[in-house]
Protein backbone atom coordinates (compact mmCIF):
# COMPACT_ATOMS: atom_id res chain seq x y z
CA UNK A 1 0.00 0.00 0.00
CA UNK A 2 1.41 3.55 -1.06
CA UNK A 3 1.99 6.25 1.43
CA UNK A 4 -0.01 9.23 0.91
CA UNK A 5 2.34 12.25 -0.03
CA UNK A 6 0.56 14.86 2.46
CA UNK A 7 1.53 12.13 5.37
CA UNK A 8 -0.58 11.42 8.43
CA UNK A 9 -4.18 13.15 8.22
CA UNK A 10 -4.94 12.17 11.46
CA UNK A 11 -2.18 14.64 12.92
CA UNK A 12 -3.90 17.85 11.53
CA UNK A 13 -1.52 19.88 13.37
CA UNK A 14 -0.15 23.41 11.05
CA UNK A 15 2.76 22.88 9.33
CA UNK A 16 5.27 25.59 8.59
CA UNK A 17 4.41 26.20 4.47
CA UNK A 18 3.87 30.03 4.38
CA UNK A 19 3.00 30.75 0.65
CA UNK A 20 5.12 33.92 0.68
CA UNK A 21 8.31 31.90 1.08
CA UNK A 22 9.74 29.70 -1.59
CA UNK A 23 8.58 25.91 -1.20
CA UNK A 24 11.73 23.72 -0.53
CA UNK A 25 9.94 20.78 -1.96
CA UNK A 26 6.84 19.04 -3.75
CA UNK A 27 5.29 17.56 -0.47
CA UNK A 28 4.95 20.92 0.79
CA UNK A 29 2.42 22.15 -1.94
CA UNK A 30 -0.55 19.44 -0.47
CA UNK A 31 0.31 21.05 3.16
CA UNK A 32 0.18 24.51 1.34
CA UNK A 33 -3.44 24.04 0.15
CA UNK A 34 -4.52 22.05 3.29
CA UNK A 35 -3.22 25.17 6.00
CA UNK A 36 -5.16 27.23 3.48
CA UNK A 37 -8.59 25.21 2.74
CA UNK A 38 -9.00 23.75 6.00
CA UNK A 39 -10.60 26.59 7.96
CA UNK A 40 -14.44 26.76 7.54
CA UNK A 41 -15.37 30.10 9.76
CA UNK A 42 -13.07 31.50 6.49
CA UNK A 43 -15.83 30.00 4.13
CA UNK A 44 -19.15 31.00 5.42
CA UNK A 45 -19.16 33.75 3.67
CA UNK A 46 -19.25 33.18 0.11
CA UNK A 47 -18.36 37.01 -1.12
CA UNK A 48 -15.24 37.18 1.09
CA UNK A 49 -13.72 34.26 0.21
CA UNK A 50 -10.31 35.29 -0.84
CA UNK A 51 -7.69 32.34 -1.56
CA UNK A 52 -4.10 32.69 -1.75
CA UNK A 53 -2.67 30.17 -4.40
CA UNK A 54 -0.46 30.37 -6.89
CA UNK A 55 -1.18 29.35 -10.48
CA UNK A 56 2.35 27.09 -10.07
CA UNK A 57 1.33 25.92 -7.21
CA UNK A 58 -2.06 24.57 -8.65
CA UNK A 59 -0.29 22.82 -11.06
CA UNK A 60 2.29 20.99 -8.81
CA UNK A 61 -0.30 19.62 -6.52
CA UNK A 62 -2.42 18.48 -10.09
CA UNK A 63 1.10 16.67 -11.04
CA UNK A 64 1.16 15.39 -7.77
CA UNK A 65 -2.59 14.04 -7.95
CA UNK A 66 -1.90 12.50 -11.64
CA UNK A 67 1.22 10.92 -10.07
CA UNK A 68 -0.62 8.92 -7.39
CA UNK A 69 -3.83 8.00 -9.81
CA UNK A 70 -1.53 6.69 -12.30
CA UNK A 71 0.35 4.25 -9.90
CA UNK A 72 -3.03 3.13 -8.50
CA UNK A 73 -3.81 -0.63 -9.55
CA UNK A 74 -7.35 0.23 -10.29
CA UNK A 75 -6.53 2.78 -13.05
CA UNK A 76 -7.08 1.69 -16.86
CA UNK A 77 -5.20 2.08 -19.53
CA UNK A 78 -7.29 3.01 -22.40
CA UNK A 79 -7.68 4.63 -25.85
CA UNK A 80 -9.25 7.16 -27.51
CA UNK A 81 -11.98 8.34 -27.91
CA UNK A 82 -14.20 6.46 -25.12
CA UNK A 83 -17.39 7.76 -23.69
CA UNK A 84 -17.69 7.36 -19.91
CA UNK A 85 -21.09 6.75 -18.14
CA UNK A 86 -22.26 7.20 -14.67
CA UNK A 87 -23.52 4.31 -12.35
CA UNK A 88 -26.91 2.89 -14.35
CA UNK A 89 -27.94 1.08 -10.85
CA UNK A 90 -27.98 -2.20 -12.63
CA UNK A 91 -30.74 -0.46 -14.87
CA UNK A 92 -30.06 -2.97 -18.04
CA UNK A 93 -32.58 -1.47 -20.39
CA UNK A 94 -30.83 1.78 -19.75
CA UNK A 95 -27.36 -0.04 -20.53
CA UNK A 96 -28.43 -1.21 -23.79
CA UNK A 97 -29.81 2.25 -24.39
CA UNK A 98 -26.39 3.96 -24.36
CA UNK A 99 -25.21 0.68 -26.55
CA UNK A 100 -27.87 1.60 -29.42
CA UNK A 101 -26.92 5.08 -29.22
CA UNK A 102 -23.06 5.12 -28.67
CA UNK A 103 -22.45 1.35 -30.58
CA UNK A 104 -21.20 -2.13 -27.80
CA UNK A 105 -18.00 -2.25 -26.73
CA UNK A 106 -16.04 -4.92 -28.79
Amino acid sequence: MMEPIIGNMGNRTKSNVDIKKPLTTKQDIPHLFLNQLMHPKNYLNADAIKINLKPEHIITLCDLAEDIISRQPMVLNVKAPLKIFGDIHGQFTDLMTFFNLYGAPH
